[in-house]
């Protein structure tokens, strides 16, 4: 879709334009996510798309509200997921889905009669989010975790096994500002990865988190080994100063 014609005015809002997410305004949707208080990865297109390959069936039917100037005053993000054996619903795969921007309080009750013209429009019942956040601090899910508070409360006896474990093995850390390395590090982590759970995911997904390790401040890799063969490896996100977990395989 795309496009002021795919536009449609909210029952009870007639100066707010809602329209779905279209290629010609992603950039302003990724603008839009980073300025916003309440914005993170889980808000942006390249998850998006993610969510789109992860699953097979998987529709993007996220949409954004727009005031009169054409700019993006509230974002939503959907996924039209259909489980093996369910409704369908709105989720990332059965994961509840980030939960909408909003830049006031007005655009944030737009917002909700909104999503329910889609949820008709669609047979979706269930609610795949909180209410609409138009302020405050970064979305829930993002957890500051105090290392040095929760190494101090480990016992003696853990962390010597832990320590023991550090000295016989090797951890490598692959970041995207250096891309020769960066390369090195997601081959090895898709190879570990594809030899273990050969089938867990699409390659397009892959593709997806490779093209993410090639750009600036986006991305991190942590690869265990043994000093010969590879047993572990974890993906994690960086946005907005902030790493988040994302995907792992140990043998």
């Amino acid at each position: 879709h795309g496009g002021r014609e795919d536009a449609h005015p909210v029952p009870g809002a007639p100066r707010v334009i809602a329209i779905p997410l279209c290629p010609d305004r992603a950039e302003d949707w990724d603008d839009y996510v980073r300025s916003h208080p309440h914005g993170w990865f889980w808000h942006t297109t390249d998850w998006l798309r993610y969510q789109v390959a992860y699953r097979r069936g998987n529709v993007d039917c996220s949409f954004m509200l727009l005031d009169d100037d054409a700019r993006i005053r509230a974002s939503a993000p959907l996924i039209l997921h259909t489980p093996p054996a369910g409704r369908p619903e709105f989720s990332y795969s059965g994961d509840p889905c980030a939960e909408p921007l909003a830049s006031t309080d007005e655009y944030a009750a737009a917002l909700v009669a909104a999503h329910q013209y889609v949820s008709m429009r669609y047979l979706v019942a269930a609610s795949p989010f909180a209410s609409p956040s138009s302020g405050g601090d970064i979305h829930t899910r993002q957890r500051v975790i105090d290392l040095p508070a929760i190494w101090s409360d480990v016992r003696d006896s853990y962390k010597a096994i832990i320590n023991g474990a550090l000295r016989s093995n090797r951890v490598d850390v692959y970041h995207s500002e250096d891309t020769d390395h960066a390369v090195v590090g997601f081959a090895r982590y898709q190879s570990l990865h594809v030899r273990l759970n050969p089938d867990a995911r699409p390659m397009e997904t892959y593709r997806l988190q490779a093209e993410w390790m090639l750009e600036p401040h986006r991305a991190l890799i942590v690869v265990l080994s043994d000093g010969r063969i590879d047993w572990g490896a974890a993906y994690w996100i960086v946005y907005k100063h902030c790493a988040y977990y994302a995907s792992g395989c140990y043998a």
